[in-house]
């Protein structure tokens, strides 16, 4: 038989070839079948990871805007807490404080889907005094959004010291016959020793520690106020600018202001001022660091200019007696810083700032020299705030206190929020 023909060995190889066994029938289909299952398998498992996923993050966000809620809400009552501080309506006794919130704004924080506030309404909590200790307070907040619930646990930290609004002396407070209190709000008078008056009484007095008064004002009775809580000795050093000032420009020989002068915004090393008769032109900070003596006959700050700070280091007394100083602008435009008197680390002599005059002078400016005495005479108008050792005025004392003055307290007096921590 011939090889080549269709009836020969080729042909039967390639019949055999192309037939399949009865196992084979069916592969295919179920080859087919099992990828499809596969892959329906790792559909599903994607599917299923992608929903857990998105799961995750919605609940992440939730939980993550919950915390942010409790968060604002933390610096929301330590904003509370500090403008009652301020405006001396936190009187915390040991007693738990409450603090009050309101609904949030709409408008500000609008509904969810669901009808519900980003943040819950916010309810009360309590200022209550930390175990072991008499100046950090804690209080607990929480924050919502959509069903996620965080809760923070704060601790702020009292100031040490009551800030009295007027006029504070750590010794003895005493004023003669006519006193007026002008102005709004009315001036505070606090002593950590006494106060008395003549035949017209103070509006609000504060009493530090067993502080006396036998008079019929409004009575705060705080513990022993801190005499010097900016300290003086570093607010004053930190000011001496012999090394870099500019008294040159200025005009000023032999580091000396004898009579008048004008100055710009500038730094001033100066020994002396001797009657000195200041004009202050310029926006923009004036500091005098005045070592020796100083006596001011008066300081006028043009519409604009200043704020103006005399850091004095000197003894004896400060002579202002009959001086018009700043009289009608801010009182926190002007302000007078003294160490003198200190007994640590160098003891000096004690110094007086004395106003003594007839018939009267106005000065409008804070006065912080914890360890100087305050002598007025008749007729005087102080407006701002006064901070010493004692005080002595006679008759016709007139006093406002101006709140701007009381801007360089601000940092002691605040609250302070020193620790948080979620629950």
């Amino acid at each position: 038989m011939d090889p080549g023909s269709p009836d020969g060995t080729g042909a039967q190889i390639r019949t055999m070839c192309g037939r399949k066994s009865p196992g084979e029938r069916g592969v295919a289909l179920i080859s087919v079948i099992l990828l499809i299952l596969v892959l329906s398998f790792i559909s599903a498992t994607t599917i299923v990871t992608s929903i857990t996923e998105l799961k995750i993050g919605a609940n992440f966000k939730t939980a993550a805007q919950s915390f942010y809620n409790a968060e604002a809400g933390v610096q929301y009552a330590l904003g509370q807490i500090k403008n009652r501080s301020a405006a001396g309506t936190l009187n915390i006794t040991g007693s738990p404080f409450v603090l009050h919130y309101s609904a949030p704004d709409t408008v500000v924080y609008p509904l969810l889907s669901n009808g519900s506030f980003p943040f819950s309404n916010w309810t009360t909590t309590r200022l209550e005094l930390k175990s072991g200790s008499t100046t950090d307070y804690t209080f607990q907040l929480s924050g919502y959004y959509a069903n996620s619930n965080t809760r923070l646990q704060a601790i702020v930290r009292m100031p040490a010291f009551t800030l009295v609004q007027g006029a504070f002396m750590s010794g003895a407070v005493s004023i003669g016959n006519n006193l007026s209190i002008v102005g709004t709000p009315a001036a505070q008078f606090g002593s950590n020793t006494s106060l008395s008056t003549g035949n017209t009484d103070f509006t609000t007095v504060v009493l530090g520690g067993s502080a006396s008064y036998a008079g019929s004002a409004a009575v705060s009775h705080v513990s022993p106020i801190t005499p010097d809580p900016l300290g003086a000795a570093a607010l004053v050093s930190t000011h001496n600018y012999s090394a870099s000032n500019n008294n040159a420009g200025a005009g000023i020989v032999g580091n000396t202001i004898s009579g008048s002068k004008i100055l710009s915004p500038g730094n001033y090393y100066l020994t002396n001022i001797t009657n000195g008769n200041l004009t202050i032109n310029g926006s923009g900070a004036v500091n005098l660091y005045v070592a020796t003596s100083l006596s001011l006959t008066s300081i006028t700050i043009n519409s604009g200019s200043g704020p103006v700070s005399i850091y004095y280091h000197g003894t004896g007394s400060v002579s202002l007696a009959g001086a018009t100083l700043n009289s009608g602008g801010s009182a926190g435009n002007l302000m007078f810083f003294c160490d003198t008197g200190l007994t640590a680390p160098t003891p000096t002599a004690a110094t007086t700032f004395d106003f003594q005059s007839n018939p009267g002078g106005t000065y409008s400016a804070l006065f912080y020299a914890p360890y100087a005495d305050f002598i007025f005479k008749d007729n005087d108008y102080m407006r701002g705030m006064l901070w010493g050792k004692t005080l002595t005025a006679q008759t016709n004392f007139k006093f406002q206190y101006d709140e701007t003055a009381a801007t360089y307290f601000g940092s002691a007096a605040a609250p302070a929020l020193i620790s948080w921590k979620q629950l």
